[in-house]
C-alpha cells in the first residue's frame, strides 16, 4: 500500500486535507491533463477567463455572417499575449460545431505574406483548397499566372457567385497594421466586399497597435464598419493570478475522468490557495505581473512543478515553481547578446554607431535603419574572402576575387528585430531613467516587453559601441563594424 503523500511542509499543517494518497493512475492522468493545458495555445477553462465578454461579441458577428448572411468587419486590438488569437480560435471552433460546411476561413499574416502580391496568391491558394474539398472535380479557378488576373478572379467570383447559397468567407488578417505601408489596395477591396458582395464576408483584422485605424487611408476607413474589440492586460495582481491559474485547474469534465473524484477537487483547492499561502508562488506572480503580465511565461514556469508530481507527492511543490528561473542565464547585457539573432545584432550595432557618430542619447527605428543600410553597404565593399590555408596558386587567384555580400534587408523585416530589442530591454524609454552600479540604465523597460514600438518613437540603447565590440569574438566578421 502506498504511504500517505506528504505535501510541502511550508504549505499545509499536519491536519491538512492534503495528506492524501490518490490512485497512481489518477496522478498520471492529472499530470498529463495539466501539462497539455500548459503547453496548449488555447486558453484552458475558457469559460472562467476574463475573455468571455469579448468572445461573445466576436461570436455574434461570426454567427450573423454565416447564419444571417450579413457582411461585417472588425478590428481585434490589444498587446501581445493578451488573448486576441484565443478568442478568434474559440469562436471558430464553436462555428465548426454549429455551422460546419457553411463557411470558409482564409488566414493571412503579414509575417508570412509581407506584400500584397504574396497575400493575394495566398488567398487564391486557400480558396482553391477549400473549393476542392467541397467539389473533388474542382480545377484551380482563383489562381492564375498573372497576379492581376488572380486578384480580378477573386473579386469577380466573390462579388458574383454562381450560387445564391454560396458559403460565407471569414478573412483573418493577422498583423493588419503591416498591410498599411503600401497602397492598401488589398484592404480596400476586402472591406468593400464585406459591404457590397453577395457572398457574406467577414473581415477580422488583428493588431497589437491601438492606432491601427489611423493608419488606414480615407477610402479604407470609409469601408470599415468601425467595430473594434479591444483587449487589455490585467489591471491588478489578483486579476493576473485569476487568469494564470486557469491552466493549472481541472475542469468538471477532467475530474469525472478520475477514479477518485475527491483528488480532483482537492487539486483545485490546492491550486486556488497557492497565491495566498505560498511565498515562492506569490513572488513569481508578482514578478511576472510587474514585468510582462504574460500568462504563457507563467505556464512555462509551472510546467516543471507539475511534471514532478507522483503518487508519493500528488501536489506540485511550491519551490519547484521557481526552478525554471534558477537555471536561466542572468538577465545581463552579456546574456542578452548571446541570444541575439544576426539581424538583431546588426541593428543594435547600427543604433550604437549612430549614437556614437552624432553624440545623441536617443534614437528611433528610422534613424537606426538608415545607419544599417550605410553600414552594410560599406561592409560589402570591403569584404573579400582570402585563402585561409595554403591552397594552390590557381585556388588563391580564384578566392581573392570572390566577394561575400551581406544582404540589406528591408525595413519591414528589420522592424520585427527592432521590436525584439525593445522587448528584451536593450531599447528603453527615454523618460525617467537612472543607472545601476554597472552603468546600465534602470527604467520601466521590462514593463513594455510585450508591447509594440512605433518607428518614430525615440528610445535609449542600454549599451554602447565599445561594449558591443567587447562582447563579440575576434573571429566574428561583424566585430569590425563596432569601430567607426
Amino acid at each position: 500500500m502506498v504511504a500517505a503523500a506528504q505535501p510541502p511542509q511550508s504549505s499545509v499543517s499536519t491536519d491538512s486535507p492534503y495528506l492524501y494518497s490518490p490512485p497512481s493512475s489518477d496522478t498520471t492522468v492529472v499530470k498529463n491533463l495539466i501539462l497539455a493545458q500548459l503547453n496548449s495555445p488555447k486558453v484552458a477553462n475558457f469559460e472562467s477567463s476574463g475573455l468571455t465578454e469579448k468572445y461573445n461579441e466576436l461570436w455574434a458577428m461570426f454567427e450573423h455572417t454565416v447564419r444571417d448572411r450579413q457582411g461585417s468587419s472588425v478590428l481585434v486590438i490589444g498587446p501581445r499575449a493578451v488573448g486576441k488569437t484565443a478568442i478568434i480560435n474559440q469562436a471558430l471552433d464553436k462555428l465548426a460545431i454549429e455551422y460546419d460546411g457553411r463557411y470558409i476561413v482564409v488566414r493571412l499574416s503579414a509575417y508570412f505574406h509581407p506584400d500584397e502580391h504574396g497575400a493575394v496568391r495566398e488567398i487564391a491558394r486557400q480558396l482553391d483548397i477549400n473549393a476542392k474539398k467541397n467539389h473533388s472535380s474542382h480545377q484551380s479557378q482563383f489562381q492564375q499566372p498573372a497576379i492581376n488576373d488572380t486578384f480580378s478572379n477573386i473579386l469577380n467570383i466573390l462579388d458574383h457567385p454562381n450560387s445564391s447559397e454560396s458559403m460565407a468567407v471569414i478573412f483573418i488578417v493577422d498583423e493588419i497594421d503591416k498591410f498599411t505601408d503600401n497602397k492598401q489596395t488589398l484592404l480596400y477591396n476586402l472591406l468593400d466586399l464585406a459591404q457590397t458582395s453577395q457572398v457574406p464576408i467577414c473581415v477580422v483584422g488583428v493588431s497589437p497597435k491601438i492606432t491601427v485605424r489611423e493608419l488606414f487611408e480615407k477610402r479604407v476607413r470609409s469601408r470599415f464598419s468601425q467595430r473594434v474589440i479591444s483587449l487589455t492586460k490585467p489591471g491588478s495582481v489578483d486579476h493576473f493570478w485569476a487568469g494564470a491559474k486557469l491552466a493549472l485547474l481541472l475542469s468538471p469534465t477532467h475530474i469525472a475522468q478520475l477514479q477518485d473524484a475527491n483528488y480532483g477537487r482537492l487539486w483545485n483547492q490546492y491550486i486556488d490557495s497557492l497565491f495566498t499561502r505560498s511565498p515562492p508562488v506569490r513572488k513569481l506572480v508578482y514578478e511576472l505581473y510587474y514585468c510582462t503580465k504574460n500568462y504563457r511565461q507563467f505556464n512555462i514556469y509551472s510546467a516543471y512543478a507539475v511534471a514532478q508530481i507522483s503518487p508519493q507527492c500528488p501536489f506540485p511543490i511550491e519551490t519547484h515553481f521557481l526552478h525554471y528561473a534558477s537555471v536561466q542565464p542572468p538577465g545581463t547585457i552579456q546574456g542578452l547578446f548571446q541570444s541575439l539573432s544576426s539581424l538583431e545584432l546588426l541593428l543594435a550595432i547600427a543604433a550604437a554607431r549612430w549614437i556614437e557618430k552624432f553624440d545623441l542619447p536617443t534614437i528611433n527605428f528610422n534613424l537606426a535603419y538608415k545607419e544599417y543600410e550605410e553600414m552594410i553597404k560599406s561592409f560589402n565593399i570591403s569584404s573579400t574572402t582570402l585563402a585561409t590555408s595554403s591552397p594552390s596558386r590557381s585556388d588563391t587567384r580564384i578566392l581573392t576575387n570572390i566577394k561575400v555580400n551581406q544582404k540589406v534587408w528591408s525595413a519591414k523585416v528589420l522592424r520585427n528585430s527592432w521590436e525584439s530589442l525593445y522587448r528584451m530591454g536593450l531599447l528603453i524609454d527615454q523618460s525617467g531613467v537612472s543607472t545601476n552600479a554597472d552603468g546600465h540604465v534602470i527604467s520601466n523597460a521590462q514593463l513594455n516587453k510585450t508591447y509594440t514600438i512605433e518607428d518614430s518613437k525615440m528610445v535609449q540603447l542600454d549599451t554602447n559601441l565599445e561594449e558591443i565590440g567587447s562582447r563579440l569574438d575576434d573571429q566574428d566578421p561583424f566585430k569590425r563594424l563596432t569601430k567607426l
